[in-house]
């Protein structure tokens, strides 16, 4: 979209591959103990970096010296090279990381104020992580989804060596990064414990998600009904709209009636977490509304009741 008005974006990702790129670099000179050059680097990273969240373009002399320091045929030089030359924009288009952060900090303020147990719900699951992986000590952490199968989340420690050798026909030296998750989740670190306090949640919600876009799948296979999805919307030719739309009630219902919070909860004190932890956190999924009882809880049958006059069932509709 942002392309399409003539705008050039810089996403969080190439800024990182970036970073740590010139940090790889910042390593081999540290154990030649180069500090001028270390200098040098550390410059280079902190003035692209300053550029790519502000969306201010770099100067010339700035993205030649940023530019040499990826050689061509060396791996990801062309698409650092890309990268930089976006940051070379002079057109007053380039928008930065900052705004993007900003426009996702408002958009999920306004979620939140509309639909507070969003935000419970990933805090809920922040905390949940970060207790789990110190009492069971591991970052591999399960999620039970809605049709019942743990689906086990990863957020191992990375293990990074460096490799040196000589190129045998021009006689350079050269040296490469290799980088690959810890064999177990039992190597902690600050680092993964953060990472799965993020994820869990997040990925946990996904994974739910594709348990009811299989599902929707599976109806339609059932019924000779042609279906897609992108992420969770769903689509079936305008004839097919209202049974899909009715399909996709009694599947949300099924999903209601899944306990999906409820089993990760147990499947997480099945694999190490303290009986007084899974209470303190059983007993804060139903203050906070993610687990629910009573004359106030949604219920698998007001899911599947007919659809009082006037209304529609939220979301969906041809």
């Amino acid at each position: 979209m942002l392309a399409k008005k003539g705008k050039v974006s810089i996403s969080s990702k190439e800024v990182e591959k970036f970073k740590k790129a010139i940090d790889a670099k910042i390593s081999f000179e540290m154990d030649r103990k180069n500090w001028t050059r270390i200098d040098e680097l550390r410059d280079i990273k902190k003035d692209v970096v300053l550029a790519s969240k502000s969306g201010k373009p770099i100067t010339e002399s700035l993205y030649e010296t940023a530019k040499g320091e990826f050689r061509d045929g060396i791996k990801n030089s062309e698409e650092m090279h890309t990268f930089l030359f976006k940051l070379r924009d002079e057109t007053g288009d380039l928008v930065g990381t900052r705004l993007f952060d900003k426009i996702s900090s408002i958009m999920s303020g306004h979620l939140e104020t509309e639909v507070p147990v969003t935000g419970k719900f990933i805090k809920f699951w922040k905390d949940i992580a970060k207790d789990f992986a110190r009492e069971a000590q591991t970052t591999d952490i399960p999620w039970v989804t809605f049709d019942g199968k743990t689906m086990m989340q990863r957020y191992r420690t990375k293990e990074q060596v460096r490799i040196d050798f000589t190129d045998p026909v021009t006689g350079q030296k050269v040296f490469n990064i290799y980088e690959a998750p810890a064999k177990d989740g039992k190597l902690l670190s600050e680092q993964s414990i953060q990472d799965a306090a993020i994820g869990l949640g997040v990925n946990g919600n996904h994974s739910n998600d594709a348990v009811l876009v299989r599902r929707f799948h599976l109806w339609g296979r059932e019924n000779n009904i042609d279906t897609g999805t992108i992420h969770d919307a769903f689509f079936t030719n305008l004839g097919d709209a209202v049974p899909a739309k009715f399909a996709l009630r009694q599947l949300y219902a099924d999903a209601l009636k899944s306990g999906t919070i409820d089993k990760t909860l147990k499947e997480m004190r099945r694999q190490g977490l303290s009986r007084k932890t899974y209470r303190k956190y059983l007993e804060r999924a139903k203050r906070d509304g993610l687990l629910q009882s009573g004359p106030d809880a949604l219920t698998y049958q007001e899911i599947i009741e007919p659809i009082k006059p006037g209304f529609d069932f939220y979301g969906i509709g041809p």
